[in-house]
């Protein structure tokens, strides 16, 4: 990859729209209008982290100029996994990225089309796990894109570039709880705090979980911190204050090993990034979430 100056900042969780038009396109201010820089920045890849039926159709109909579609709910998780949409292997990330062309030098920016915010959140969480430190989700997303009239590719999209992953990845289970650290950690609230990001009618048992096996009700201990709580109407998320205002009256502290869950592993990342925006650090993720616990209750 050639050399060029990064425009991503390490450890910044969001980038704006505004920015990522700067570093990717041409403005003529006599005219007001934008084309696309070429040679296309060759140290940004930005990817489509949309999940959901019809999803990578729609990709292939509109995009952010230069986007690649992930394919995070069939590509970028493990195929062998027990529950749905189960946490990536080192060798399904490095499969999938080398097929993407992307690497650890690049700075990678994840945006979704709609509000479905959990999938962009889902995305960085999982790279971060494995020690990418330059990147960040798109304020907004696509739909932000689109309302400031920059380019939308509508062109057939190029095919993957197939390449070779180089480089190492960090240990992504540092990051990450098991079910068997979950049951020993929600007795012990001295150091532990287990944050439910389902719905408050899930958490109090009220409806049937999303997945067949899982029955009713919530880990003992854990506190309810719908991920709906975090995010506004357009699906971005609330300003830092709100959020520290919210976590303060959970009983979130700085003191405790914080886990998030869900019911798959996806909403609960917009918990636990929203805790890195608030200031809190030893954030987890229990991945197999409800889908696994509920699963294991008699």
């Amino acid at each position: 990859m050639e050399s060029t100056t990064t425009f991503l900042q390490e450890g910044r969780n969001f980038v704006y729209v505004d920015s990522l038009a700067e570093a990717i396109l041409n403005h003529d201010a006599s005219t007001d209008t934008y084309t696309i820089k070429d040679p296309f920045p060759s140290n940004i890849k930005i990817l489509d982290c949309s999940a959901g039926g019809g999803k990578d159709q729609k990709f292939k109909e509109e995009r952010i100029p230069g986007a690649q579609f992930l394919d995070l709910n069939q590509k970028f998780i493990d195929p062998d996994g027990k529950y749905p949409s189960a946490y990536p292997t080192e060798a399904v990330i490095k499969h999938r990225l080398g097929e993407l062309g992307v690497s650890k030098e690049h700075d990678i920016v994840c945006y979704v089309q709609d509000t479905a915010t959990r999938f962009s959140t889902r995305a960085l969480f999982i790279f971060k796990s494995f020690g990418f430190k330059r990147v960040a989700i798109l304020a907004g997303g696509f739909e932000h894109w689109k309302s400031k009239n920059f380019p939308v590719d509508t062109s057939e999209p190029a095919e993957e570039e197939k390449t070779e992953f180089e480089g190492d990845l960090e240990d992504a289970d540092s990051h990450l709880v098991t079910y068997e650290d979950v049951k020993a950690m929600e007795e012990d609230t001295e150091n532990n705090l287990i944050i439910d990001a389902r719905p408050a009618n899930e958490h109090n048992g009220e409806v049937d979980p999303a997945y067949k096996d899982a029955k009713r009700g919530k880990i003992p201990n854990s506190v309810n911190i719908p991920s709906t709580d975090i995010l506004k109407e357009d699906g971005s998320f609330k300003d830092v204050e709100e959020l520290k205002e919210i976590f303060d009256k959970s009983g979130v502290d700085k003191k405790r090993k914080l886990v998030c869950h869900c019911n798959g592993g996806n909403q609960a990342t917009i918990v636990a990034v929203a805790l890195q925006e608030a200031g809190y650090e030893n954030i987890k993720l229990y991945d197999g979430s409800w889908n696994e616990y509920g699963s294991k209750l008699e």
